[in-house]
């Protein structure tokens, strides 16, 4: 990371303690760049994305947001970038770390933020974190499909569903690496609708007509004893 920082110049700025504090600063300044400063964008975006994926969690979100603006990139866009890579540099030094245990504790966590980048768009976005020993090993954090915009609890049920589909593949690599899992998988959320889906605790909700596919799929990991899910504070 130093090095890529280094390669491109990126000045240390004090103060900087968060990579995009809202999403309207991509959008202050709606001027196209120009096909050179356009394709400089596109990389710096790529490199980051490399980043975000294997050992910078904490960009993960803006870059979902910076990946978005990669086929007409603005000034505004590319400002907010500058600011990922100022905050990069303030913390360069921030790593992953972890201690030796005798046993394997797997703990998935979900959520989502409905229509969080409003006025810009109402698209919800799913945040999925997965450590092993307080280590995150998976996480992600993409946009949702559009009819997900239409209610909070839609969003949390999506970003729940996708959430288990990326425990249950991480908890199937570990397993070919000898690692020891405990099942049913617990799911770690902070909304009750949530729960009240992969329980199945609401027959008469209006959203099953929506996600009935994934509504079967989670019930068929939790009725295998796979999955559950777990309350926790928003905190």
């Amino acid at each position: 990371l130093t090095r890529f920082l280094d390669d491109w110049s990126v000045p240390y700025t004090r103060g900087i303690k968060c990579p995009m504090p809202e999403a309207k600063t991509l959008f202050r300044d709606n001027v196209r760049l120009g096909t050179h400063e356009a394709q400089q964008y596109q990389r710096l975006v790529g490199h980051l994305n490399y980043f975000a994926m294997v050992t910078r969690y904490d960009i993960a979100h803006s870059l979902s947001r910076l990946g978005r603006m990669s086929a007409n990139p603005t000034k505004g866009a590319y400002r907010a970038l500058e600011r990922v890579l100022k905050y990069l540099r303030a913390t360069e030094t921030m790593c992953m770390e972890g201690e030796l245990v005798t046993t394997n504790q797997y703990e998935c966590y979900s959520d989502s933020d409905h229509g969080g980048d409003r006025p810009v768009h109402t698209q919800s976005q799913t945040g999925t974190m997965i450590t092993l020993n307080g280590v995150p090993i998976q996480w992600t954090s993409r946009k949702q499909i559009q009819s997900t915009a239409i209610s909070s609890a839609l969003a949390e049920i999506y970003a729940l569903s996708e959430t288990v589909r990326t425990a249950q593949l991480t908890a199937w690599r570990l397993e070919e690496l000898g690692v020891q899992m405990d099942y049913p998988l617990v799911i770690r959320v902070d909304n009750s609708q949530a729960i009240s889906f992969q329980r199945n605790t609401c027959l008469t909700s209006k959203l099953r007509g929506i996600i009935d596919m994934r509504w079967a799929w989670v019930h068929e990991l939790r009725d295998k004893k796979k999955v559950r899910v777990s309350k926790i504070s928003s905190d």
